[in-house]
């Protein structure tokens, strides 16, 4: 039940959270459950339940008293006496009856005590009557009923409206619910109603809607029975499918939204994976490195391992560049909406904001940012690989851009093993002119 007013504020506060309830597609106010469809959108859970709530219990009090009312007055016309109270009776078993009558019933069947007299109740007031078939049976509100209804619904509406205008951090908080829905939706995730419950396709990843902190931006779930909980920026991998499969980790681009790092997944054509050292970056080699390290800083290099060590991509002690033919590839895949970028390299988890800073200040940015966390370098691209065509279905080309020989023959190798279409560039002189 609601009025003009509760569609005013409804398209108040869709208007504020970017939910029109004029759109077609979402079935309107007038559809079933129509209401509820457009809380659940821009409030958060908790705000929907204070609503639905109120809503609830003004309709459970209002169609009490009417329901109550209708017996009552069906038990009245029933009966032969109104059941009747005073502060000086109690019971079920008081009734007003003329003294004429109570004198004629007590002559009829010659009583003489209280007791006696109880014993007619049955004659004295007949009632071959269904009374829950009259609470059910009637109407469940009346018109004043409906009216208080509206005015409860639309008095916590109000509040809510009043809310996302004074906070505009709630109403933020509100389009990334909305968002984070949306990208959930696109990536096959189903809902349960009931159990407020996502779950992934395949059904590995599941967690509650409560479990989803819009405040701190954090989400809590399990994916194969183990329990987790990161940031929505870092959520994005694991529902793509790929974290717990590979020995790596993987990052989505700072610079995109979680819900646009793909639009559909099928759209995709084509996957372009570059390496990062003596591939995308001319980066120093260990024995150079090294001395270049001591006599940059004037101090012993700290270790005994290069390509591990947060040092050898320090910037404050390397010029590191872009190699020019690289970056032109890059230019021209990145331009293609249909094929999705990804940087694969060997460096570790430890090391992705000196990779990722490096990049982004030579405007190089890509879907996806994969790392290894241990194990075997090409075992774990190789599986990255496979995460991925899991991921883009509709892939056709998988072409690689790689400075190690011997990782791009394995690469073609394996695809002409597996049936999969693979190109692998090899990049073997880099070019340090790049500006």
């Amino acid at each position: 039940m609601y009025n003009d007013k509760t569609l005013d504020i409804v398209k108040k506060i869709g208007d504020i959270v970017g939910v029109y309830i004029d759109d077609t597609q979402s079935g309107g106010m007038g559809s079933d459950g129509g209401l509820y469809t457009y809380l659940d959108a821009f409030l958060t859970e908790d705000d929907k339940d204070d609503v639905i709530n109120e809503y609830l219990w003004a309709l459970n009090s209002e169609s009490g008293r009417v329901r109550a009312e209708q017996v009552t007055e069906y038990y009245e016309d029933e009966v032969t006496y109104i059941p009747y109270t005073s502060e000086f009776s109690y019971g079920p078993y008081t009734i007003k009856i003329p003294y004429e009558d109570l004198l004629k019933k007590i002559k009829e069947h010659g009583i003489f005590t209280f007791s006696d007299l109880q014993d007619l109740e049955e004659e004295l007031n007949p009632c071959d009557c269904d009374l829950d078939d009259a609470y059910w049976g009637g109407d469940y509100i009346d018109d004043a009923g409906a009216e208080y209804v509206k005015e409860v619904l639309n008095a916590e509406l109000e509040r809510k409206l009043h809310k996302l205008e004074d906070d505009e951090n709630y109403a933020e908080k509100i389009k990334l619910k909305k968002e984070f829905s949306e990208f959930l939706k696109k990536s096959g995730f189903g809902f349960h109603n009931w159990m407020k419950k996502w779950t992934s396709g395949d059904g590995k990843l599941q967690f509650l809607e409560k479990d989803l902190d819009l405040d701190e931006k954090m989400i809590t779930f399990t994916y194969n029975g183990e329990k987790h909980k990161t940031s929505l920026e870092d959520f994005t991998p694991w529902v793509q499918g790929s974290v717990l499969d590979l020995n790596e980790c993987v990052t989505v681009s700072k610079f995109r939204l979680i819900m646009e790092t793909v639009g559909d997944p099928l759209d995709i054509n084509k996957i372009a994976i570059f390496d990062f050292d003596g591939t995308l970056m001319d980066t120093p080699h260990a024995e150079e490195g090294k001395r270049e390290w001591e006599e940059k800083t004037g101090s012993p290099y700290p270790h005994r391992g290069w390509w591990s060590k947060r040092e050898s991509l320090d910037t404050e002690v390397f010029d590191i560049q872009p190699i020019k033919s690289t970056i032109s590839d890059y230019v021209i895949e990145n331009d293609v909406p249909t094929t999705y970028m990804v940087m694969l390299t060997g460096r570790l988890p430890n090391q992705k904001d000196q990779v990722e800073d490096i990049l982004h200040t030579n405007d190089i940015v890509f879907d996806e940012y994969h790392y290894k966390d241990d194990g075997d370098t090409l075992k774990s691209k190789l599986n990255t690989i496979v995460s991925l065509l899991n991921r883009f279905p509709n892939t056709e080309l998988i072409e690689m851009y790689e400075d190690r020989e011997p990782h791009a023959i394995a690469f073609e190798e394996w695809g002409k093993e597996n049936d999969v279409n693979i190109k692998v560039n090899l990049v073997t002189k880099p070019q340090l002119d790049f500006k």
